[in-house]
C-alpha cells in the first residue's frame, strides 16, 4: 500500500504498548506526525516514548496498530523482513542509547559494518572521511573495548553517517560527550539536516541549535511545542 504522506517519515495513528508484571505501559498513544526534510527535536522525560518513536521509524519496533511510512514505503506492509534490514543499512541511520557496538571489533570495521554487509568497494575511504568529520580518525586502529563511553558514542554516530542516510535518528546522542565533541557533532548533524531528515530525542532541548521543529512527548503522546 502506498501513501501520499508528503514527508520522509510519517506516522498515522500509531499505538504501542508494552506488558510487564506490573501491568501495561503505553509507549506511543495514537501518534500522528509528518517529518519533512530538516532538523527536529523530540523532548520528554525518561519513559515518555521517545526511544520507541525512533525505533518505530527505524523499523526496529513494530507498533500494535497504525501506519508507519518511511521513504515512501509502509513498514511491515510494503517493507518487511529483508527490506527492513536494507532500509537500516541504506536509508536510515539509527543510533540507539545502548550504541550496540561489538567490543572486540576494530573501530574502523565497526564504522564500516553496514558498508561491508552491502559489499561497498570504497568503504575505507568513506570511513576515513566520516571519522575525520567527527574527530575519531585516531581511534580507527583500536578495538571498541579500548574506547571511553564518549568515544564509543562518536563511533556509533560515525557508523550511522557513513551510509549517507536519508534519515538520521539519534537517541540522546550528546549524553557522554565533552563540550568540544558536542559542538563537533552538532555542527555535523546541523549541516546534514539541511538536505536530509534528522531527529534527535533527548530529555531536554539542545541549546544553541535552530531546529525546524520541536516536539514534546509525555505518556506516549506527541505534540509540537514550538
Amino acid at each position: 500500500m502506498t501513501s501520499s504522506c508528503g514527508g520522509y517519515a510519517c506516522l498515522e495513528g500509531v499505538y504501542k504498548e508494552y506488558s510487564s508484571r506490573v501491568g501495561a505501559s503505553i509507549a506511543l498513544d495514537n501518534v500522528s506526525v509528518v517529518f519533512q526534510t530538516g532538523l527536529y527535536m523530540v523532548v520528554g522525560p525518561n519513559g515518555s516514548g521517545k526511544s520507541t518513536l525512533l525505533r518505530v521509524i527505524a523499523g526496529v519496533t513494530r507498533p500494535d496498530r497504525g501506519r508507519v511510512i518511511v521513504d515512501g514505503r509502509e513498514l511491515w506492509v510494503d517493507c518487511s523482513g529483508d527490506c527492513l534490514a536494507l532500509l537500516r543499512r541504506r536509508v536510515v541511520g539509527y543510533v540507539p542509547q545502548t550504541l550496540l557496538l561489538p567490543a572486540a571489533m576494530r573501530v574502523m570495521d565497526a564504522i564500516a559494518l553496514p558498508l561491508l554487509l552491502d559489499g561497498v568497494g570504497d568503504w575505507a575511504d568513506r570511513v576515513e572521511e566520516v571519522a575525520g568529520l567527527l574527530g575519531v580518525e585516531r581511534f580507527l586502529g583500536k578495538r571498541v573495548r579500548e574506547l571511553s563511553v564518549g568515544q564509543r558514542q562518536l563511533v556509533a554516530i560515525a557508523r550511522a553517517l557513513v551510509i549517507n542516510p536519508k534519515i538520521l535518528l539519534l537517541d540522546e546522542p550528546l549524553s557522554h560527550l565533552d563540550k568540544d565533541a558536542m559542538e563537533t557533532v552538532l555542527d555535523v548533524i546541523t549541516g546534514f539536516g539541511k538536505e536530509k531528515l534528522v531527529i534527535i530525542a533527548d530529555t531536554e532541548k539542545v541549546k544553541g541549535v535552530d531546529f525546524d521543529g520541536v516536539y514534546c512527548m509525555a505518556k506516549g503522546r506527541l505534540k509540537q511545542c514550538n
